[in-house]
C-alpha cells in the first residue's frame, strides 16, 4: 500500500489469469500437507499426463487441466511452457536483457530487475509460487511467469509448481503451500464430514513481508515523511513510489534515468 504497487500487481495477476489463485484464504493443515507431498508424483504415458496424490489415505488422480482449475488458475490459461516459446516467441535471454542490464546466468538477482512492479512480482513468485528459503535469485520458471504477466498472456505454471513441490521434503525449502493443499482437498471433495486440525491463525505461522524486508534486500529505502523509494545497487538515484510512469505496462528502460556511481566519480 505504501509503495502504490498493489493496483499494478492486481492488473498483472488478472492479465495472466491468476486472480482467483492469488486470493488465498484457506486455513492450513500440517498433516494434510505432509500426506499430499509424501504421495505426490506425476506419471506420463504416451501423450497423457496424470498427477497422483493421497488425502486421508484415499488415492486421487487428476489431469493437469483439472489440477490447474483446483488451484484457482483461469481455465483459459495455457499449461505448457512450450506454448510461450512457440506461439509467443519467448526467448529467455532476450527477455532478461529487456528488463535489466546483466548477462543471463544461473545467478540472476531479483534486485537487478529494473521495473518496480516486475521486481515485486519476482519476490511474490519466489515466496508463494516456487517458495524457497533463498529469495534473492530469479529462476527461469519465474522469468517465464514475469513475461506472461507483462505481455498479458494467460499462463499457468502448475507443472513447474508440481515439480518444485516434489522436491520440498528432500530439500531445505520452506513448506509454504499449506493453504493451497487445503484448496485442493476442497476441490476433490474430501473435507466434508472430515475431522481436520488446522494450524492456529497466529503470527508464528505466518510470514509478513513489510518495508523492512525490501530495505534489507536493497530494493527500497525509506525517506523523510514516510516516503518510499525504489533503489538500485550501483546507481545513485532512487525513484519515489508510487510512480505511475514506472508501471508494468510502460516497460521503458530505467537505465536512461539513472546515473551510475562511477559516472559521477
Amino acid at each position: 500500500m505504501m509503495t502504490g504497487l498493489r493496483q499494478d500487481l492486481n492488473h498483472a495477476f488478472t492479465a495472466a489469469g491468476w486472480s482467483h489463485f492469488t486470493d488465498t484464504t484457506e486455513p492450513s493443515s500440517h498433516l494434510l500437507t505432509m500426506e499430499f507431498l509424501g504421495t505426490l508424483h506425476v506419471e506420463t504415458v504416451g501423450k497423457e499426463t496424470k498427477i497422483h496424490f493421497r488425502f486421508f489415505n484415499e488415492f486421487f488422480e487428476m489431469a493437469p487441466r483439472d489440477f490447474n482449475n483446483a488451484l484457482g488458475f483461469s481455465k483459459k490459461c495455457t499449461l505448457e511452457a512450450a506454448a510461450l516459446l512457440d506461439e509467443q516467441d519467448y526467448d529467455h535471454s532476450a527477455w532478461w536483457n529487456e528488463i535489466l542490464d546483466e548477462p543471463v546466468s544461473i545467478k540472476n538477482s531479483i534486485v537487478s530487475i529494473h521495473n518496480p512492479t516486475l521486481r515485486a512480482l519476482a519476490k511474490y513468485l519466489a515466496m508463494v509460487v516456487f517458495s524457497r528459503a533463498d529469495l534473492r535469485l530469479c529462476s527461469s520458471s519465474e522469468l517465464m511467469c514475469l513475461f506472461a504477466m507483462a505481455k498479458k498472456i494467460r499462463y499457468s505454471p502448475i507443472m513447474g509448481m508440481v515439480a518444485h513441490w516434489q522436491k520440498m521434503i528432500k530439500s531445505k525449502s520452506p513448506i509454504d503451500i499449506t493453504s493451497l493443499v487445503t484448496r485442493i482437498t476442497r476441490y476433490v471433495g474430501v473435507l466434508e464430514n472430515a475431522q481436520v486440525t488446522y494450524l492456529p491463525v497466529a503470527d508464528e505461522y505466518r510470514s509478513f513481508i513489510v518495508l523492512n524486508h525490501f530495505v534489507h534486500t536493497h530494493m527500497m529505502r525509506e525517506g523523510p515523511g514516510n516516503l518510499v523509494f525504489m533503489c538500485y545497487p550501483g546507481y545513485e538515484k532512487g525513484f519515489e513510489l508510487p510512480c505511475p510512469k514506472l508501471s508494468l505496462y510502460s516497460m521503458k528502460r530505467l537505465t536512461l534515468q539513472m546515473e551510475k556511481k562511477h559516472a559521477t566519480a
